[in-house]
C-alpha cells in the first residue's frame, strides 16, 4: 500500500490524525465566518478564502496538506541534540550586568526533562543572583520549518517570558542564542 494512503496514515500515524481532525475541525469552525470574506473589500483577503476553502473540498490536496503537516512534526537530529542535555545538572552561570563591568559568577541547580515526544526539553533553574532566590523555567526546540532552535524563558525575577533564537555552530556543539527582553532599570523595551 503506499505510504500516501488513508489506510496508512490511520495504522501507523494514530496521533497525527488527532492533530489532522483538530486542524480540519479549525477550518471548517473557519468556513463558518468565511461569508465575511466575501464582503471584505480586500480582493486579495477573499481570493486567499476562497483558494483554502476550495482546497479543502479536494481529498488529494488535503491529503498532501497532512503528510507535509506531519512530516514537518517529526523530531530529527537536532531533537536528540538537544536529548542529550536531559538529568540533573550543577550550573555555573556567568552574567554581565554592563559591558565594561565585572562579570557575576553564580551557582546553581538545573533539572531538564524531555517532553512532548522528543519534540522540547523542559529546563527548571535554581540559583541565586544578587542575594535572591531565582527559580526559572525554559522550553527549548529546534523548528523544523524555520530551522532554528527556539527557547521561552521565563523567571520569578519578572513577569515578561523572554524569547531567543538560534542555531549550532558548524562542528554542532555550541548552541549560540539572541533574544530580546524588557529593561525594567531603563525602561527599554
Amino acid at each position: 500500500m503506499p505510504a500516501s494512503s488513508p489506510a496508512f496514515f490511520a495504522r501507523s500515524l494514530a496521533k497525527p490524525l488527532v492533530l489532522a481532525a483538530f486542524v480540519t475541525g479549525a477550518a471548517v469552525a473557519g468556513a463558518v465566518s468565511a461569508g465575511a470574506f466575501n464582503d471584505h473589500p480586500d480582493a486579495l483577503g477573499k481570493k486567499y478564502a476562497d483558494e483554502m476553502f476550495s482546497s479543502m473540498q479536494d481529498p488529494a490536496a488535503m491529503e498532501a496538506a497532512m503528510a507535509k503537516w506531519i512530516e514537518s512534526a517529526q523530531p530529527g537530529v537536532a531533537h536528540d541534540w538537544l536529548a542529550a542535555f536531559a538529568g540533573d545538572w550543577d550550573i555555573t552561570m556567568t552574567l554581565m550586568m554592563s559591558p565594561t563591568g565585572q562579570p557575576t559568577v553564580t551557582k546553581g541547580t538545573a533539572t531538564s526533562e524531555v517532553i512532548m515526544d522528543g519534540r522540547y526539553v523542559r529546563d527548571q533553574l535554581n540559583y541565586e543572583m544578587m542575594q535572591m532566590p531565582v527559580t526559572g523555567m525554559g522550553i527549548t526546540g529546534y523548528n523544523n520549518i524555520r530551522k532554528q532552535f527556539q527557547t521561552t524563558w521565563l523567571d520569578n525575577l519578572g513577569t515578561g517570558m523572554m524569547t531567543m533564537t538560534g542555531n549550532l555552530d558548524r562542528e554542532g556543539k555550541i548552541l549560540t542564542m539572541v533574544g530580546e527582553m524588557d529593561e525594567p532599570m531603563t525602561g527599554e523595551m
